[in-house]
């Protein structure tokens, strides 16, 4: 993350912020809890802040059950949809490395891909599969 320091205009420059992007969560969820984090219209998804968070701790207990440790790396192949943020939360809040693959790449191009990054083969799960999974509420589908 890059912040831009105030002070002369003609002289302003980023300076790099050293936090993770799960830190990062962790601060907002912490300091605006009730603010909205994600949207999806089409599915009628509101999760705020401290909801992502959340859900994201459950899904990176889901994955640490798997046995998904600190740089391990971990693909994604899915649409745009909450779940993928979530995930994504969850992957990089553990310290794991996140792979993001287009689910529209054929069979060949995903084995290319997961080859190549060395994903570690410990199973794969769908949302809703995972240990604690997640709260129907906090998806709005209450």
């Amino acid at each position: 993350m890059l912040r831009l320091q105030q002070g002369n205009p003609e002289e302003n420059v980023m300076e790099p912020v050293m936090i993770t992007l799960g830190q990062a969560l962790q601060k907002t969820a912490t300091k605006f809890p009730l603010r909205p984090a994600l949207t999806h219209t089409a599915q009628g998804v509101k999760l705020s802040y401290s909801e992502l968070l959340g859900e994201s701790e459950k899904a990176a207990r889901g994955l640490m059950a798997l046995g998904i440790v600190k740089g391990d790396r971990v693909a994604v192949f899915a649409p745009n949809i909450p779940e993928w943020i979530v995930s994504m939360a969850a992957v990089l809040g553990m310290g794991a490395v996140l792979v993001p693959v287009d689910p529209g790449a054929d069979k060949d191009l995903l084995l290319h891909i997961l080859g190549r990054v060395e994903a570690p083969r410990k199973g794969h799960c769908r949302w809703g599969a995972l240990p604690d999974g997640p709260d129907e509420k906090a998806r709005g589908r209450a």
